[in-house]
């Protein structure tokens, strides 16, 4: 390492020398002669100590910097990633893999510089390892993913060489690191580890459905099969609701992908286990591949939406056509025709089973109270969100119970509603409403036809985002005429125009606009109501045994702000098996806990917070589902081939060749490079620089006290 200093401060060099022979200049002078005489040895001293207290005073007042320079040569290093999987462990045709990779390390240490090559092993995870190690590598990680190798090759101060990558290529977990290994423009050499000879198999690839679904309603399901080489033999497939038969096919295979479609209808609500298995083929190789488990949401009934009205109106029905275009929710209707009268009788259940409640020219001064303080208690106790066009003629008798639930505060204006168009404020164009139906694009806008503002002076709070404002001839009033709140698990949207069913009749090209609208904000809405304040989650239901569980959990308060440093429990039950754990907080209201478990089978875990409310979360996994490991034992030679390739690097199968080892010498004396790295000690404000004038000055006075000078 090769290190530099230099000094810097506020004038020039000349200007300094001419002030350091100046000052000696009337030092000497100064001290020519004294009262009383002195020696010629006590006047060099005095002169001395005056000389570098004004020196250092001088420097003190530029403002000097010191600048350390250190320059090292940083020499290339070399990365060797080693598949640590189980399917490096599985021996056929006697090829011995471990004992492969032991040699392969050992050539590659043997050619590269000592204290260059850094070693790591991976599988669901990735891990620096010493070079000694590798030999103890027991092959046995659950899943293999590469895609942490891009972003650990980033994190390297020296320049990369090379990276040489060890596997099978089976990859089943985490994305395609190819495009991110390109971008980093370094070599990748892949040694292919395995048989790349393709067998005769059949593959359950993958079980396809909606999630989450409804109780009652037919949902179809799609099972994903792979053949190879078997194509013209019959399989049988097998679909089971936790252990219940759901149907049974029969196929003539057809090389590569087959699907099966079957039609399932769950009887309850909950969380239920699907579970595709394939009976074995003759001539089959691998019969470790032939069952798949998901697990699928199954919720009690569609989303219930409920629609308020103070009149029958055209925006009533334009609104409840539009929401009654999504087949997943179920429209409900409750239509003032005058004083207590509906125009089809309801009851309490309506109001209660409602996911979200859309008010149409509600409430009027006229409307029901009883129905008033009912959707009013619905909405502040159980946190029901809405959206809401006021009734016209200033109507605010009953309209100023929901004030403190709506995204503005309201209050007459001038009478007569006015007419006009709306326009997109430009502060929320990434508003989640927008973006969802595709109506950030003012030009759609600009093109609806006119509506009527109604007659109410409207200002937004704080917490609220407003999305339009309206445009009366050339003049955008800044008065909000969509708003929406989201404040806790409470939310809202307000519309202060009405016949917006114009909209849906004369927008030419954009059909789709109106409905898309309505649909964004109950979509926006209701998803509000899925918030938990306990959130917990693993990173996937179905693991193989001897497998570590991890947890993660999410904890909020009731306006949803993160809650650190709580304490919350977790329960695992299966058959025979019952372990309590607790979480581990993190940061930030997240929480981590892990269990390992030594028997297979089905198990339900309970999260439990015990604060105030309590507060608890049940899920499902299953322990021994289709190891992703055994799902494919045949070397996956075109994914190597290509990662190579595309890199600038070579694939060798099952040797490292003399030309390799070459190529790696070659890069270890190209790619050296120098970092230099720069330090600054400002001396104006540091405390031990102001020290040694003070020093200076003192002992200067010091010496002349004692000699009684003037």
């Amino acid at each position: 390492m090769n290190t530099t200093f230099s000094l810097h401060a506020g004038i020039t060099t000349w200007i300094f020398v001419f002030l350091v022979i100046a000052t000696a200049i009337v030092m000497w002078y100064y001290y020519r002669y004294t009262i009383p005489s002195s020696s010629r040895l006590q006047k060099n001293i005095l002169r001395t100590l005056r000389f570098l207290a004004v020196i250092f005073a001088i420097l003190l007042a530029t403002e000097p910097i010191i600048s350390i320079t250190r320059k090292s040569i940083l020499q290339p290093l070399h990365y060797v990633f080693i598949d640590n999987s189980f399917s490096m462990s599985n021996e056929s045709q006697g090829y011995k893999k471990k004992s492969l990779v032991n040699d392969f390390i050992k050539l590659i240490r043997e050619t590269v510089p000592g204290g260059t090559l850094r070693v790591y092993s991976f599988g669901s995870n990735l891990k620096m390892i010493s070079e000694d190690s590798v030999q103890f590598l027991q092959y046995k990680e659950s899943a293999t993913n590469f895609s942490e190798i891009p972003a650990e090759l980033l994190k390297s101060e020296s320049p990369v060489s090379s990276i040489t990558l060890i596997s099978d290529g089976i990859q089943n977990e985490g994305e395609d690191p190819t495009g991110k290994l390109e971008r980093i423009h370094i070599p990748v050499f892949s040694v292919a580890c395995g048989d790349t000879t393709a067998k005769k198999d059949i593959v359950i690839a993958e079980i396809l459905a909606n999630n989450p679904i409804y109780a009652g309603v037919v949902t179809p399901l799609r099972v994903n099969l792979l053949c190879n080489k078997l194509g013209g033999k019959a399989a049988t497939i097998h679909l089971y609701e936790e252990t219940n038969q759901i149907s049974q096919k029969t196929i003539t295979l057809s090389e590569g992908i087959n699907q099966i479609t079957t039609d399932y209808t769950p009887k309850t609500a909950g969380e239920k286990k699907i579970t595709a298995t394939l009976d074995l083929v003759n001539g089959e190789s691998n019969r470790d591949n032939n069952s798949k488990t998901i697990f699928i949401t199954v919720k009690e009934s569609k989303q219930k939406i409920l629609l308020v009205a103070g009149t029958p109106s055209a925006d009533l029905t334009f609104i409840k056509n539009a929401l009654q275009a999504d087949t997943n929710l179920i429209i409900k209707t409750i239509v003032e025709i005058g004083q207590n009268k509906t125009l089809e009788p309801y009851n309490s259940r309506v109001l209660d089973s409602a996911s979200a409640y859309f008010f149409i020219n509600f409430p009027l001064d006229g409307s029901s109270p009883q129905l008033v303080q009912q959707l009013l208690t619905h909405i502040k106790t159980n946190h029901k969100p809405f959206f809401i066009i006021p009734p016209e003629q200033n109507a605010t008798t009953k309209l100023e119970l929901l004030s403190d639930q709506m995204p503005v505060r309201i209050k007459p204006g001038p009478a007569g509603s006015l007419p006009g168009q709306v326009v997109i404020s430009g502060d929320n164009l990434r508003h989640p409403i927008l973006l969802a139906s595709g109506m950030a694009d003012a030009a759609i806008w600009n093109d609806l036809p006119p509506v009527l503002r109604l007659n109410y002076d409207a200002v937004a709070k704080p917490e609220s985002d407003v999305l339009l404002l309206f445009k009366s001839g050339t003049n955008i009033l800044k008065q909000p005429i969509l708003a929406a709140r989201s404040i806790g698990n409470q939310r809202s949207i307000t519309l202060l125009v009405k016949d917006i069913w114009r909209w849906q009749l004369s927008l030419k090209g954009h059909q789709e606009f109106f409905g898309g609208f309505i649909l964004a904000c109950n979509k926006w809405l209701t998803a509000g109501s899925d918030h938990e304040r306990l959130v917990v989650h693993t990173s996937r239901k179905v693991y193989t045994l001897g497998e570590r569980i991890d947890f993660a959990a999410e904890l909020y308060d009731e306006s949803f702000n993160p809650l650190s440093d709580e304490k919350i429990t977790l329960e695992l039950i299966g058959k025979n098996f019952k372990n309590t754990v607790q979480f581990n907080p993190i940061n930030n209201g997240i929480y981590e806990s892990s269990i390992e478990v030594p028997a297979t089978g089905d198990y339900t875990y309970i999260a439990r917070y015990e604060g105030t409310p309590h507060l608890t979360k049940t899920g499902r996994i299953t322990i021994g589902g289709q190891d992703l490991e055994l799902q494919n034992s045949t070397t996956d030679k075109a994914f190597l081939t290509n990662l190579s390739r595309n890199t600038g690097g070579e694939v060798y199968f099952s040797t490292i060749p003399p030309k390799y080892l070459e190529i790696l010498k070659k890069l270890s004396t190209q790619n050296q490079s120098e970092k230099v790295s720069i330090s600054e000690i400002p001396l104006w404000n540091n405390m031990w620089t102001l020290v040694v004038v003070i020093l200076l000055f003192s002992f200067e006075w010091l010496m002349r006290k004692r000699s009684g000078m003037l």
